[in-house]
């Protein structure tokens, strides 16, 4: 799932691979046909990192941000792209943006789960549970846009 800056979801789709590090580059993609236009700046946990993942944003001129350090830490990221990472998010320009995403990135899956109470399917198969998800996302934005019309 992805959220632009007012948290409303941009994109969205599922997938049955425990780890999302394959769901970058389809993601934004995905972002830049319902939108119409590429991110300005894609800010990506962790979970999404990859040398291949940064030298493909790279390559097709998006900027991102993607967290070098997640659960393992270690003292110096391998790969020449995953360096670069790590020194670019250490500027205080990147330190600002990366933080937005604790509560743009990650606030539509806190409605989703808690003000919605949606924690499982009731479907069964891919494309139905790509429906169910896909209304479930469009109400999280219907709720996002009351809540935001109602300030």
């Amino acid at each position: 799932m992805a959220a632009n800056e007012d948290c409303v979801i941009v994109a969205n789709d599922i997938t049955t691979s425990p780890i999302d590090v394959q769901e970058l580059v389809p993601m934004v993609e995905e972002i830049k046909t319902t939108t119409g236009r590429k991110p300005d700046i894609v800010v990506a946990d962790a979970g999404y990192l990859s040398e291949q993942n940064l030298k493909s944003m790279r390559k097709k001129r998006q900027r991102c941000l993607v967290a070098v350090r997640g659960r393992e830490r270690t003292k110096w990221p391998r790969g020449s792209e995953t360096q670069r990472m790590h020194r670019l998010l250490r500027l205080p320009w990147a330190k600002k943006i990366y933080r937005t995403r604790k509560t743009q990135g990650e606030r539509p899956v806190a409605e989703i789960k808690h003000t919605m109470r949606f924690r499982r399917f009731a479907t069964r198969g891919r494309a139905n549970i790509r429906g169910e998800w896909d209304l479930v996302c469009a109400a999280a934005n219907a709720l996002t846009l009351y809540r935001a019309a109602m300030t």
